[in-house]
């Protein structure tokens, strides 16, 4: 019996996208779709994301119908609840009570996939339902293997996997070796387009699942920065830890059995879930980079840049040939990236003038 990995993707909703993914599944591909995910951006126990970038799920009854399509096609619905605070309410009987009669809910409408943060949500939730599976979400940093038995120790038993820091994906020694003696297999993000070691990252995370309504004009602050570091340095976009198609043999090699395509706010942006799926699953993509990792949508926030998945052969081949990790550390001496920023291209509808609206300002 072969082995077979992993794909969790964005829910659209839309019980065709189950069937066409269960149509994929059916491939002699090596990556199965096995999860979707999303959360009630308006409810309380919701995730690390603006409620206003997120679609609204679908009415109870719709729900049900579309979740029970999902286990017809053995897929499975992971419902996020990545908030790493809960403003400590976490802490007291009442909320308590209440967390434990959601997750109830999700039950009994046969979701048992969950992906939290906060580890004493992870022990409420663990401690009262044996049969709901824990994923430790990507909010988390994770980036050692103490890290990784620190949280077991809120929910030993519960633990389906647990998502490693976007940054290593590119410290490819040390990615054998937590793999290697991890308890728990690890997922990664394959369309992360965030900064190598972004200072702002916890922040960024801070501000999400902290929204006030007087922030219309600082709601993309974060990612303002983020953007700006790249359009003053091209080398950046080359170091953002992404993983291109052609390069999953290599993490399955790794013995990484888990992959997570993100941006689930592409959904209101016309994404193409199963185009995407079907790239990944066969592993072939050489075109522009940046069109795959925004889901093929129209979205423009993340989508400012260009570069062609073929000019990066060598530079990947360097990646995991190399002895030591991608760090801002070794940056000084080691300057790879600065020799492929010239593949590096604007998206062809950016503008000189659309490229100002997002430099960072204080």
């Amino acid at each position: 019996m072969k082995n077979i990995w992993y794909l969790s993707l964005p829910s659209d909703f839309k019980t065709e996208t189950i069937q066409s993914f269960a149509d994929l599944n059916k491939n002699d591909y090596l990556i199965k779709v096995w999860e979707v995910y999303w959360s009630f951006p308006n409810k309380k126990f919701s995730s690390s994301r603006f409620k206003e970038n997120l679609p609204e799920m679908l009415k109870e009854n719709d729900l049900i119908e579309y979740i029970n399509e999902c286990k017809h096609n053995w897929i499975n619905f992971n419902y996020v609840m990545n908030q790493m605070s809960f403003n400590n309410f976490e802490f007291s009987k009442i909320w308590k009570s209440e967390i434990i009669k959601f997750v109830q809910f999700l039950y009994d409408i046969w979701i048992r996939h969950i992906t939290i943060a906060n580890p004493k949500v992870m022990y409420i939730i663990s401690s009262k339902f044996k049969n709901i599976h824990i994923t430790i979400s990507i909010v988390n940093n994770i980036s050692s293997l103490f890290w990784i038995k620190s949280f077991m120790t809120f929910c030993k038993w519960n633990i389906s996997k647990v998502y490693l820091w976007e940054d290593m994906n590119r410290d490819i020694v040390w990615l054998k070796d937590v793999i290697s003696k991890s308890d728990i297999p690890v997922a990664l993000i394959l369309n992360n387009n965030c900064v190598l070691n972004c200072p702002n990252r916890t922040h960024h995370y801070n501000f999400l699942w902290n929204p006030s309504e007087n922030i219309e004009n600082d709601r993309y602050y974060y990612s303002n920065y983020s953007n700006s570091t790249k359009i003053h340095d091209l080398a950046e976009v080359v170091r953002t830890p992404f993983i291109r198609p052609k390069d999953i043999y290599r993490f399955l090699d790794l013995w990484v059995k888990y992959f997570k395509i993100a941006w689930r706010e592409t959904i209101q942006y016309w994404a193409n879930l199963v185009k995407v799926a079907e790239i990944y699953m066969k592993w072939e993509y050489d075109d522009d980079l940046f069109d795959l990792f925004m889901n093929f949508s129209s979205i423009d926030t993340g989508n400012l840049f260009a570069i062609k998945s073929s000019n990066l052969d060598s530079f990947m081949n360097f990646i995991f040939s190399k002895k030591y990790p991608c760090s801002r550390n070794n940056c000084i001496w080691c300057n790879m990236c600065d020799k492929y920023w010239k593949y590096v291209s604007y998206n062809k509808e950016v503008t000189p003038e659309d490229l100002k609206n997002y430099l960072f300002e204080h």
